[in-house]
């Protein structure tokens, strides 16, 4: 039997029912059980702090999971969609992560901030880029990138040198 479900903004694509979700909700399957296709995607997070031309690292861009058989059945399904971090607003102040988005049991993780002077670029679903080292300014002490978390996303990059800002992790 068909799934039949409610929740989000529903669109037709062929044989494909999308319900997309712009805000936190629920999916609700009314009838029907099996596999549906899911893509769960976290919230960016910011971008270091800057005034003047030093380099700081850019933040990560959120988790992405893709499941192309996650089963339900009839009941609801909590569906949680994560922000972007705010990027720093001053010098000395990282950005911010992004934040999870999450259906059910898939939990995407928000990227990670980006790190400002001798300042790590933060752990998220892709790291934040490292802020350059004012003692080590073509890298080193602080300028470490952040981790991608949970194995959906990559690690941020590393500066390049004293105004050369290091990327987030995509």
């Amino acid at each position: 039997a068909p799934i039949v479900a409610t929740g989000g903004t529903i669109t037709q694509e062929g044989d494909y029912k999308i319900h997309t979700f712009n805000s936190s909700g629920t999916f609700n399957v009314t009838s029907g059980a099996g596999p549906v296709e899911t893509l769960v995607v976290a919230g960016g997070a910011g971008g270091a702090g800057s005034v003047g031309n030093t380099g700081r690292g850019g933040g990560g861009a959120g988790g992405l999971i893709h499941n192309s058989s996650y089963i339900v059945t009839t009941t609801s399904y909590p569906i949680t969609v994560g922000l972007g971090g705010a990027g720093g607003v001053s010098t000395g102040q990282n950005g911010q992560n992004g934040n999870n988005s999450v259906f059910n049991t898939l939990v995407a993780l928000g990227g990670g901030g980006g790190g400002n002077i001798d300042n790590a670029g933060q752990d998220g679903g892709s790291g934040g880029g490292a802020g350059v080292s004012a003692v080590s300014p073509m890298g080193g002490i602080g300028t470490q990138p952040g981790s991608s978390s949970g194995g959906n996303g990559n690690d941020g990059g590393i500066p390049g040198g004293y105004v050369v800002a290091a990327g987030g992790g995509g």
